[in-house]
């Protein structure tokens, strides 16, 4: 379940309709780049460090900026 306080981060689409598993990489992307803290803490929970990475590193929308700290944060 995707708690409502994702709403401001993932305003486009229906928290109910997303799925923590089949929708993994469009979550991990938004919430790893706009996600505020306590987001990132929840992202933590759901997902491995590993698939978080991965989804990091692949993505060609998530800016350098957040790269870099997930690539360093770990």
């Amino acid at each position: 379940m995707i708690p409502q306080s994702l709403k401001p981060i993932l305003w486009d689409v229906d928290l109910a309709s997303l799925d923590v598993k089949k929708d993994k990489d469009f979550i991990i992307k938004r919430v790893a780049d706009k996600g505020r803290w306590d987001d990132v803490v929840w992202l933590k929970t759901q997902y491995v460090i590993d698939d978080i990475i991965d989804v990091v590193k692949k993505s060609k929308n998530i800016s350098k900026k957040t790269k870099n700290f997930w690539l360093t944060y770990v």
